[in-house]
């Protein structure tokens, strides 16, 4: 898994730096569900679409080794067992409220 192996990592990068932050460093990942679009643009590879905005506010809101959520991927996914739901604020950079979905395994 992608934290996994990300906790790993950053626990060596942590041992490597002079002057560490206070918080722990590590991965986070936003998701939604929706319609992406795909578009090479000068040999880059390029996704636009809602979800992929919503992703990135979703990872905003996240601390180290955190999958948050939007609300659309949380209704999908309630009813699966094995996982929990904490709830977050979260803001837009335009500075709109919203409630963000911390997923967790039980």
């Amino acid at each position: 898994m992608e934290i996994e192996f990300a906790n790993e990592l950053f626990a060596e990068w942590r041992g490597l730096v002079r002057k560490r932050p206070q918080e722990l460093i590590s991965l986070s990942i936003g998701a939604d569900t929706g319609k992406i679009d795909f578009l090479d643009k000068d040999y880059h590879l390029i996704a636009i679409g809602d979800a992929i905005v919503w992703a990135h506010r979703m990872v905003s809101v996240g601390k180290a080794s955190e999958i948050v959520i939007n609300n659309l991927l949380g209704t999908q996914l309630r009813g699966y067992e094995g996982l929990e739901f904490e709830y977050r604020p979260g803001k837009t950079k335009a500075g709109e409220s919203f409630m963000a979905q911390v997923l967790k395994f039980k």
